[in-house]
Order: C-alpha cells, then sequence, then structure tokens
C-alpha cells in the first residue's frame, strides 16, 4: 500500500520539525531562568535523593538554607527535577548541573517532536485528516515551540499533556475519566499552571 500525497506531507513536517529543534538543541547551550533551579534541583535528586537547590542564601525562610546546604524548591513543581535526577543516577553519569542541563534539553526535544506528531492525531480526532496536517504544521513551525524543544525548559512537555489530554478526551475510550485524572495528575507535578487539566476533567465529569 503506498502512501498517498497526505502522508508524504505530514511526513515532510515532522523531518523539517526534526531539523529544526536540532537546532534549537544545538543553540541552547546555557542554563537560564528556571530551568538553572530545576538543574541544581536534579542534582540533589540524584546525589542525595533531595529537592534542593545549592544555593545558600541569607534571605529569610522558616529553615537555615545555611544548615541544609540550600533552599527547597518552592516556586517550580518536583517532576521535572525528580525526574532528571533517576535518568541521571539510571544512567550512572555524574550528578552535574551540565549533565543535568543537557538531559533536560533532550526530554524536551523529545516532548517537541511528540507535539506535532500528537497535533496531527488531534486534529485528525476532533476535525480530518486536513486538519491534523495544519495543525501539525502551525506546532512544527512555531518559533516559541522550537526554542522550548530544545533550551531544557519543561513547558513543550506540558503542552504535550495537553495534547494528549485533548486527544483521550476527544475519543472513546474505556476508563476516559480514570487516565485523564492520572494525566492531569502528572500535569500539575510537572507545572502548577497545569491545574487547568483538573479542572477541565471535574468539567467533562460534569457533563458525562
Amino acid at each position: 500500500m503506498g502512501f498517498s500525497k497526505q502522508n508524504y506531507l505530514i511526513f515532510g513536517i515532522i523531518l523539517g520539525a526534526i531539523v529544526l529543534r536540532l537546532f534549537a538543541f544545538s543553540f541552547n547551550y546555557f542554563t537560564h531562568g528556571n530551568v538553572s533551579e530545576n538543574a541544581k534541583a536534579a542534582v540533589s535528586v540524584a546525589s542525595s535523593r533531595t529537592l534542593r537547590v545549592a544555593e545558600p542564601s541569607d534571605e529569610p525562610y522558616w529553615y537555615s538554607t545555611r544548615e541544609y546546604g540550600g533552599r527547597y524548591l518552592d516556586l517550580n513543581a518536583p517532576l521535572w527535577p525528580i525526574v532528571g535526577g533517576i535518568l541521571m543516577k539510571l544512567g550512572g553519569t555524574e550528578a552535574s548541573e551540565v549533565n543535568a542541563f543537557l538531559l533536560f534539553r533532550a526530554m524536551s526535544f523529545i516532548a517537541g517532536i511528540g507535539v506535532v506528531i500528537l497535533g496531527y492525531l488531534v486534529g485528525r480526532r476532533i476535525v480530518n485528516s486536513s486538519a491534523g496536517v495544519f495543525l501539525s504544521a502551525v506546532l512544527g513551525f512555531s518559533y516559541i515551540l522550537i526554542d522550548y524543544s530544545g533550551n531544557g525548559a519543561f513547558y513543550v512537555t506540558q503542552a504535550l499533556l495537553y495534547l494528549i489530554w485533548v486527544y483521550i478526551a476527544a475519543g472513546n475510550v474505556r476508563f476516559r475519566i480514570l487516565i485523564l485524572s492520572a494525566l492531569s495528575g502528572v500535569g500539575w507535578l510537572l507545572n502548577y499552571q497545569a491545574v487547568v487539566m483538573i479542572l477541565a476533567t471535574l468539567s467533562l465529569l460534569f457533563l458525562e
């Protein structure tokens, strides 16, 4: 069975998205913002099984940051550095911020490709294959999604979870609410902004 023109088109979109994300991966070679904090926390997970940011501070906390060797995560959700720390440990690599950042970039790169593929599947399920191709192209060639697919931040993974949620919610899947609830919990542990997934799941449960 041969490929149709649409199959070749979606294949080309995915291939182009991969190439652009490889450029983003190679150009994002320094940590910044939340990525830096999560890298430090991942090192803490891998080396001492804690979630501490190794930055002794004189700012007032309810605990001594100098005594504990840093501060605990307070704004970021814990899942991203936990996964990074576990993967560093399982991979046998040195627990360092450089290795954590490299791992985060690889994780965001994989999630970025997943966003493009899920975009096609979501569009096809909700509308039709042409809509899936269009959505995949928009997601595949969006500058901000390309950048986030190589900078080690968790936001593109959050976007992937959103698309998975929509794909499952729009289908006739057994135990749908249970799966969506678990997915929403994962999203919330990744980024507290993903509380919207919990609210959406509750709304879907109410509507059913």
